[in-house]
């Protein structure tokens, strides 16, 4: 009786070790190709928006005196000059083409449309905002 008992738990225990050692084995596999490339996917789709945006005035020129500048920098950094106003940009957060600043000289956030192949920045006021190239 006493060797069925010991038995018993000797086939528990490896039962145990078995199934432990095969859940280690499966979620530890993380396939090296499919996570490079979602890194290199995210750095393609932020250096397609990085760079500084000029107002661009009625006449096709682009305001490079200070009076409308965007700067959307890789670390998450960002300016946002209105006028002469610099409105201090914290942050931003960029949702498909959509890109809103964290500011804190305004009540909310300010968003604006990425068109024209990432070219052209849209505020709500229709006013165009273009890379410097």
């Amino acid at each position: 009786m006493k060797s069925k008992f010991i038995l018993l738990c000797v086939l528990i225990v490896s039962l145990f070790l078995v199934t432990a050692c095969d859940k280690e084995e499966t979620t530890a596999e993380i396939p090296t190709d499919e996570a490079s490339t979602t890194e290199e996917e995210q750095v393609e789709e932020t250096a397609s928006y990085i760079g500084t945006y000029y107002l661009e005035l009625t006449d096709g020129s682009l305001a490079k005196d200070g009076s409308g500048t965007i700067t959307i920098n890789e670390d998450g950094s960002c300016t946002y000059i209105y006028g002469q106003a610099n409105y201090g940009c914290q942050s931003y957060t960029v949702n498909d083409n959509n890109i809103c600043m964290q500011v804190t000289e305004a009540p909310s956030d300010i968003c604006l449309v990425l068109t024209d192949s990432n070219n052209t920045l849209n505020s709500s006021n229709n006013e165009k905002y273009k890379k410097e190239k």
